[in-house]
């Protein structure tokens, strides 16, 4: 929780590597979820291959449903992250075929999964994502950056000026406090400097 990745994985494979006789220790219980967090922390450290060995290996042989469904979503996260936006699509498209009704307690992976699709020039399906995300998760703190996206794909398509427009106003009216939200603000004020007197300009 507090940034220290390299430590956080030394403690968590002290903790799969412990041997104990002791009746209530639940080790085996939690070695899934524990693994899981041990990836993350790798992800964090940016060794994606190790994240992703682990994540994969949960999926495969967790008792507990809800550790392989974690964990297949979360393989997703690491091409996301690395940049591979054609594999990250395919993780997360094959982690919603196999555990579809689990599919909404990932909202990240709605968010990265559209977002993936932007960057890959797949604006139809992407704007169709953002869309979704924001009827599915309405309250997330990246609704500001979904709803600017859609104002981004809207201007590629080459909408009527007022309908982008709105898809920001409608951002940073929602989502003032939030990152998204202030993106859209700069969106509609850059919009507006070519009409602006230079008092105006320089504020």
């Amino acid at each position: 929780d507090r940034g220290d990745n390299l430590a956080a994985v030394q403690a968590f494979q002290r903790f799969l590597g412990l041997k104990h006789e002791g009746k209530n220790f639940e080790q085996k219980k939690l070695a899934a979820e524990v693994r899981i967090a041990e990836a993350r922390a790798f992800l964090s450290l940016n060794r994606l291959e190790e994240a992703y060995k682990i994540l994969d290996e949960v999926e495969k042989t967790a008792e507990d449903k809800k550790d392989q469904t974690t964990a297949a979503f979360y393989k997703g996260d690491i091409y996301f992250q690395s940049g591979d936006y054609k594999r990250a699509v395919q993780e997360y498209k094959s982690a919603q075929t196999k555990y579809g009704k689990d599919w909404q307690s990932f909202p990240n992976a709605y968010f990265n999964s559209s977002e993936a699709k932007f960057w890959l020039g797949d604006y139809r399906e992407s704007l169709n994502g953002f869309r979704e995300f924001l009827q599915k998760f309405p309250n997330s703190e990246f609704g500001g950056f979904a709803m600017t996206r859609i104002g981004e794909v809207l201007a590629i398509f080459g909408a009527d000026p007022k309908r982008v427009r709105g898809a920001y106003l409608e951002s940073n009216f929602r989502y003032k406090a939030t990152p998204g939200g202030g993106l859209a603000k700069i969106r509609l004020v850059s919009e507006r400097m070519p009409e602006m007197k230079d008092k105006e300009l320089r504020k």
